[in-house]
């Protein structure tokens, strides 16, 4: 009920804030609707479409002068104090600007249902009750733009860089690196990485797969309003089914998956967080750079691994002719030994023999 106040306490905290969807404003032009009865909502719609564009202008700029201070991070590469200190500054921004666009959208979705509901109120059957959030925000790049998505993966990539060089003298690191990259549908690590709007990623054939299930729960679910047309199979995906929306058919909007219902062909939901996403499959894109980075950390952690096991084996093998070479030294010994023993017996033995005679001598002379 104060989600107004909410959103002014979080623009207060927000460096962004005072570039933040004017939420009063649009109840003031409801309210104007309301008093003068129209069902249409036209004061309301002209300050809501005025500070979408506002706000979609304010991220545009914004994003534009991230994307170029991480480019310029290239020209500190010899400087890695001052690339680090750049990349921090840059996440903060990031970090507020995610927030920026996730409240404007929660805003409008906020407000449309508002405005729905007292127009009702107001002119029964004869209001315009037919608008939806998503109606509004398909057009707006803060929402449907991959731009801010794409440049937090860069960053992150920028950020593990470091730790991926101390794979090839720590085998675990490379492997407890590629346990971050795999995908929610398939479990597997990523292949053909695509990243959504809400940053969220997944393999390019999980969620062409993910978009035809959806798909089809919206064809059985709204067959009166969409006819579905299949088509072959191509191997490269995301042309599977071909949709033909009525005329009129208006979007849908994330309210309604969170009420339980299902989207339509013009979105699909994230299959982590449920934002909404415009469908378009062609348009989904391949992060090079990720999928760099990955290739990159497989093949370190094939090559600790094999180094790992080959250091196991020398040092076995070390160990082995160590316990070899005793052995041998043991059993030399013990032979000496022996060998010893054998010769003092026979000495012993030839002395014996050697004054037996003188001895009998003796006995004889002094018999006589």
């Amino acid at each position: 009920m104060h989600f107004g106040r909410h959103l002014l306490a979080e623009a207060g905290r927000c460096q962004y804030g005072q570039h933040f969807f004017d939420y009063r404003a649009a109840k003031n032009g409801l309210k104007q609707d309301v008093a003068s009865s129209d069902a249409a909502g036209s004061a309301f719609q002209a300050v809501v479409e005025s500070e979408l564009h506002r706000v979609s202008q304010f991220y545009s700029q914004t994003i534009s002068k991230l994307e170029a201070q991480l480019d310029s991070i290239g020209d500190h590469a010899k400087q890695p104090e001052e690339t680090i200190k750049i990349a921090e500054a840059l996440q903060k921004e990031v970090q507020e600007l995610t927030r920026f666009a996730a409240l404007t959208y929660v805003a409008v979705v906020k407000i449309i249902k508002k405005r729905n509901r007292h127009l009702r109120e107001t002119c029964g059957s004869a209001a315009n009750t037919s608008m939806h959030a998503l109606d509004l925000l398909v057009g707006e790049v803060f929402f449907t733009s991959p731009r801010l998505a794409n440049l937090q993966t860069r960053l992150e990539l920028l950020g593990k860089a470091g730790l991926s060089k101390q794979s090839r003298r720590q085998p675990d690191t490379a492997s407890q690196l590629l346990e971050d990259y795999t995908c929610p549908v398939c479990l597997d690590v990523l292949h053909n990485p695509v990243v959504l709007t809400c940053a969220h990623r997944f393999c390019w054939g999980c969620i062409v797969a993910h978009c035809s299930a959806c798909d089809n729960d919206v064809q059985c679910s709204s067959s009166s309003s969409v006819t579905t047309t299949p088509t072959s199979s191509s191997a490269v995906g995301g042309q599977e089914e071909k949709k033909v929306q009525a005329a009129g058919t208006p979007r849908r909007l994330l309210d309604a998956l969170q009420d339980g219902e299902l989207g339509t062909p013009s979105f699909y939901p994230c299959p982590v967080c449920r934002k909404p996403q415009l469908r378009d499959i062609d348009g989904l894109q391949v992060d090079a750079s990720l999928e760099s980075f990955i290739a990159n950390l497989q093949q370190m952690s094939v090559t600790a691994a094999s180094h790992s096991s080959s250091t196991t084996t020398t040092r076995a093998m070390v160990r082995a002719g160590t316990a070899a070479a005793v052995t041998r030294q043991v059993r030399q010994h013990a032979i000496s030994r022996t060998s010893h023993g054998s010769s003092s017996r026979c000495s012993r033995s030839r002395g014996m023999a050697a004054t037996a005679p003188t001895a009998a001598g003796t006995t004889t002379h002094m018999a006589a």
